[in-house]
């Protein structure tokens, strides 16, 4: 494998956003296939990783997962993300303890950047809104989970880039 180094202007606006950073991974999957989509699935976890390991030091207890959720949920409405606030109703918790937690977002618009809908916009296929959603939310989601706390063990049960009618993630600390 031919050893790669994304220019960090590049890796900036691939943090921009979904709109962005479709415009700027499908041409480099186009040219080189699957080499560029394990590049850009590790730079996406190597970037959740470092918000993660940021989060935890501004946690009192990284070994609690409301504290965890909190802490995420602030740094979205921070950056803007279409999220309900971490105590509102629209937030549907399904379980939410200190070494468990999920929640879905069928009540809050079903995704928190609408990334299926940005993509669609593009005029994206299904079929590439599944490949971008695994490469974009998946690995940075997981990233965030394992910088925060390295037995944090994190899912998707439900991908709306995947065609699901919502996200929806169960996630907890294993011993």
């Amino acid at each position: 494998m031919t050893k790669w180094k994304l220019d960090p202007k590049i890796r900036r606006a691939a943090s921009g956003g979904p709109r962005m950073f479709a415009l700027l991974a499908l041409p480099f999957i186009e040219r080189y296939a699957d080499e560029a989509k394990e590049i850009i699935y590790k730079t996406m976890h190597r970037a959740g990783l470092k918000k993660g390991k940021l989060l935890a030091k501004k946690a009192k207890d990284p070994d609690d997962l409301t504290e965890f959720e909190r802490l995420v949920v602030e740094d979205f409405i921070d950056r803007g993300a279409n999220t309900p606030g971490y105590d509102d109703p629209a937030r549907r918790w399904i379980v939410r303890s200190k070494n468990r937690c999920s929640y879905d977002q069928s009540l809050s618009g079903g995704c928190e950047y609408n990334i299926p809908q940005v993509w669609k916009d593009m005029g994206l296929d299904a079929k590439t809104i599944r490949m971008l959603g695994d490469l974009y939310c998946v690995p940075g989601d997981l990233g965030v989970r394992e910088g925060f706390n390295k037995n944090l063990k994190f899912k998707f049960t439900k991908l709306a880039p995947r065609g699901d009618p919502y996200c929806e993630w169960f996630e907890e600390i294993e011993d």
